[in-house]
């Protein structure tokens, strides 16, 4: 595969996951959309990725390090967003809170703390290379504060926060189809090819 494909493929996985969150973030709540949460950050670790190697030489030492934290990061997402999908809301209140007076409180915390540095890190990083739009890497770091830390905001704060990271990975999806577009566009044809 070249990576010109891959760049693609990546785009598409972005703007799936942020269909997926804003469709998430605009659904009521309840057994029939629960597994839209989910897709958002399985599709955003092909996303990410791509992202990610678009930039890794202009954002430098700070873009992999963004990367490797809002991966891993990520991943915590992954299982946490099926918790959260899948089993807590078949939990009675009181095994809730025995559960989360345990170690499943830190997992949601270091789960959403590690994503959280990551995005912060990776928006910083996507404003210092330029690659992509500015504003984007703006959206993608002030909408997951709420949605990364999710108890200390109210539900209306969050939900907006989903749709600003929902529109900021768009964004950055859609430089990343663009510019690959633009780069096969102005490949050079070898003399001895034509």
């Amino acid at each position: 595969m070249s990576m010109s494909t891959f760049y693609r493929l990546s785009a598409v996985a972005g703007l799936l996951s942020s269909l997926a969150i804003i469709t998430d973030n605009l659904l009521p709540e309840g057994d029939s959309f629960n597994w839209v949460g989910v897709l958002s950050p399985v599709f955003g670790l092909l996303a990410l990725t791509g992202l990610y190697l678009w930039q890794r030489e202009t954002s430098g030492k700070l873009g992999a390090l963004g990367y490797i934290a809002n991966l891993l990061g990520m991943g915590f997402f992954v299982g946490l967003a099926f918790a959260n999908a899948f089993m807590l809301p078949y939990l009675s209140g009181s095994v809730l809170k025995e559960l989360f007076a345990g170690p499943t409180r830190w997992a949601f915390v270091v789960g959403g703390s590690i994503f959280l540095i990551g995005v912060i890190l990776f928006g910083l990083a996507a404003l210092k290379a330029r690659t992509y739009p500015r504003p984007a890497a703006a959206l993608y770091m002030v909408g997951f504060i709420p949605v990364s830390l999710q108890p200390l905001f109210p539900v209306m704060v969050i939900t907006l926060g989903g749709l600003m990271a929902g529109i900021g990975i768009a964004w950055f999806s859609y430089a990343l189809w663009s510019g690959t577009k633009a780069v096969e566009t102005t490949r050079v044809i070898p003399a001895s090819a034509a």
